[in-house]
């Protein structure tokens, strides 16, 4: 246990999730607070830890409204919106962009008071960069956004489309759009994304624009 390390303590329940370490010993978190005033509304923000766990920053923008789902129900047929809980969402997936920018990915659809998608970019500052649109559904939980060289972000989740819940990724051109030469099938959305844009999973692996590597052969398990 590092004693030196010390986050400062609240009346108020609050939840942490790690997002990001950076190479100075900074850890930017994801604070849920759940304030004691049913009245007001719970917010995510996020702040820098300096290296013994101090306070360092507070970034000006908040997240809130989180994410849904909805999924048919068998007998009837209803479409049952399914609402989880502020906890389980968010902001989850957080990535160093040049000149200090980050990337972040949840389940959070509005930001800073704003509706906004699921994925969106910060300045420097922690303000939102309005240049960057991201064309992802908006009944969905992005899990992870991951940035490659170009600027262009592969994003990996879960979306309802018409009334199924199934998994989600798609690649974003360096403003937000949808690339739309990008193709993977839907079994392959679970991969683990490699430096040069290509991805791989436990059985096969795909080239950076989403087609099957038909050379790929991992060794068989034991």
């Amino acid at each position: 246990t590092d004693f030196a390390f010390s986050f400062p303590a609240s009346s108020e329940q609050t939840y942490l999730r790690w997002l990001k370490a950076s190479m100075d010993g900074r850890i930017l978190l994801d604070l849920l607070i759940l304030p004691i005033d049913p009245a007001t509304p719970d917010r995510h923000s996020l702040i820098w830890l300096a290296a013994d766990g101090r306070v360092q920053a507070t970034l000006p923008t908040t997240f809130s409204d989180y994410g849904s789902m909805v999924m048919p129900l068998a007998a009837t047929g209803e479409l049952p919106r399914v609402v989880y809980s502020p906890e389980s969402f968010g902001p989850l997936s957080a990535q160093d962009l040049p000149d200090g920018r980050i990337l972040i990915a949840g389940g959070f659809t509005r930001v800073a008071g704003t509706p906004w998608p699921h994925v969106v970019r910060l300045l420097a500052s922690g303000e939102v960069d309005g240049s960057y649109l991201p064309a992802v559904p908006p009944l969905a939980r992005i899990d992870t956004a991951r940035t490659l060289a170009d600027g262009r972000a592969v994003v990996f989740g879960r979306a309802s489309i018409n009334g199924v819940l199934q998994p989600l990724a798609c690649r974003l051109l360096p403003n937000g759009t949808l690339d739309a030469e990008f193709r993977i099938p839907v079994a392959a959305s679970s991969g683990r994304l490699l430096p040069d844009g290509s991805f791989v999973t436990p059985t096969q692996r795909f080239d950076p624009d989403g087609r099957l590597d038909l050379n790929y052969a991992p060794w068989p398990s034991p």
